[in-house]
């Protein structure tokens, strides 16, 4: 039988000592541009997954029960939207 795998949650890693010796060895002002270009990547990728999930939506089974004004269901060449023909 194979030994179990353990995850590395809470253990000294190499890649945690060197991540923290890197962190203490730089200055405030290295590490005050580290943080503010970190902010911007990241708010950049949540804008990008944003968009992404609204606009690229695969699961359209039962969508018009729960219709979303955000999503352009017209981009779909799956989706036809005629006019309505019966009252």
């Amino acid at each position: 039988m194979p030994p179990i795998r353990r995850s590395n949650l809470g253990r000294i890693t190499r890649n945690a000592t060197n991540q923290a010796n890197y962190r203490s060895n730089q200055s405030p002002q290295e590490r005050d541009d580290r943080n503010e270009r970190e902010r911007i990547r990241i708010s950049q990728t949540h804008e990008v997954r944003t968009r992404n999930s609204t606009n690229n939506r695969a699961n359209l089974n039962r969508a018009a029960f729960s219709y979303d004004v955000s999503i352009d269901y017209s981009n779909y060449p799956c989706v036809v939207i005629g006019s309505m023909n019966s009252v």
